[in-house]
């Protein structure tokens, strides 16, 4: 039986030296109200704006909390796993970024606890795309972002800034390859007959602050 509001769980896997942590947030249950574009289907506006009011959450208190407990574990890789995307710029549709104050406050919580090896996995854009960040954060930051498995947005379009290559519109599942021997981890998107459409690897000792 559930004790708590919300659905957010962790989870560790490995032994000590190369243990892996998987964080499910919950970016629904506790969120506030989006603000509402004032140019329906303007590029970059399509449907929310930024909103800047210090009182608007994603996460809520108790998850925040947890949150920080959670990025306290010893671990040498983090898959952060939210609904939405977290450093993706350039679209107005659902994501970290229409909450600038939030999603800097995860950056902040990411460098306050010193937690390493993070890479975030996202989703719920019916396309496939990786971003890259590293601005107001401790090392430079992945989000591989997977949502085409049975619909894809063939006709998607947007500017990503920080987005590395191009948008993959075919259908794909994503795939996250830890290789310990060689310290990476290699993130990728498959089709259906498993064909790569997109594959970049980053050396573990890079997910860390200098």
């Amino acid at each position: 039986m559930r004790l708590r509001e919300g659905v957010y769980s962790a989870k560790l896997f490995g032994p000590r030296g190369q243990r892996v942590q998987v964080i499910m947030l919950d970016t629904r249950w506790f969120r506030s109200d989006l603000k509402p574009t004032d140019q329906r289907n303007a590029v970059g506006k399509e449907r929310y704006v930024p909103d800047h009011d210090p009182t608007k959450t994603m996460l809520g208190p108790a998850q925040w909390s947890w949150l920080q407990a959670q990025l306290q574990e010893d671990a040498q890789v983090r898959l952060i796993v939210s609904s939405i995307q977290v450093l993706a710029e350039g679209h107005g549709w659902e994501r970290w970024g229409n909450f600038p104050l939030e999603r800097q406050r995860l950056f902040d919580l990411i460098c306050r606890t010193g937690a390493a090896g993070v890479v975030f996995l996202s989703g719920d854009r019916h396309i496939g795309a990786l971003y890259r960040e590293a601005r107001g954060l401790p090392y430079p930051m992945f989000d591989l972002t997977s949502s085409g498995l049975t619909h894809a947005w063939r006709d998607a379009s947007e500017a990503g800034p920080n987005r590395l290559g191009d948008l993959v519109r075919e259908l794909h599942f994503g795939t996250v390859d830890i290789d310990w021997p060689t310290g990476q981890v290699t993130v990728g998107l498959r089709g259906a007959q498993g064909e790569t459409w997109l594959e970049h690897a980053v050396n573990i000792k890079a997910l860390q602050a200098a």
